[in-house]
Order: structure tokens, then C-alpha cells, then sequence
């Protein structure tokens, strides 16, 4: 985040608020079982390696470009962690 937020910066481009502590409601019950959150990082992995696998050979800019790369080899960490959690 910290990448996209000095892309930004440079641009003069405004930072967005957010998802914040004020969002939560602590002590709440959970909405979602653990399976639940496997399943999805399962799929929005993927779906992040598409996009960022489609978007990074088509970027001009050098700080855009390593930003989405590294982006792309996060995403795929989180798939192998995920499909090992799915295994276990």
C-alpha cells in the first residue's frame, strides 16, 4: 500500500479514507466460519493474478510496473499458503 499510496503522492492524486478501525464493531459475533475465508482468499487470489498477470505487461511506468509485479508474486504467495491450508 505504501507504493500505490507515493504513486499517488506524485500524481497529486487524491488518497482514498478507506477501511478503518471505526468500521469494526468490537465484541460482535463473527459473520463467517474460518472455511469461509479460505475459500474466498482461494478465489480472490486468483482473481488478483489475472488482473495484475493481465494489467503488468501493458503499464509505461517503471514504479507502476514493479508496484503490479509485486503485487502479482504476492497474490501467488497467498495461493500456495491458501491451497496448503486447504490440504491441512
Amino acid at each position: 500500500m505504501k507504493t500505490t499510496e507515493e504513486i499517488f503522492k506524485k500524481e497529486n492524486f487524491p488518497i482514498p479514507k478507506g477501511f478503518s478501525e471505526e468500521d469494526l464493531s468490537a465484541g460482535t459475533t463473527r459473520l463467517f466460519e474460518d472455511e469461509y475465508f479460505v475459500h474466498y482468499f482461494k478465489y480472490a487470489s486468483k482473481a488478483g493474478m489475472c488482473n495484475y498477470n493481465f494489467a503488468v505487461p501493458l503499464v509505461f511506468r517503471n514504479d507502476v510496473e514493479e508496484s503490479f509485479s509485486y503485487c502479482l508474486e504476492s497474490n501467488s504467495g497467498l495461493d500456495e499458503t491458501n491451497q496448503r491450508n486447504i490440504i491441512e
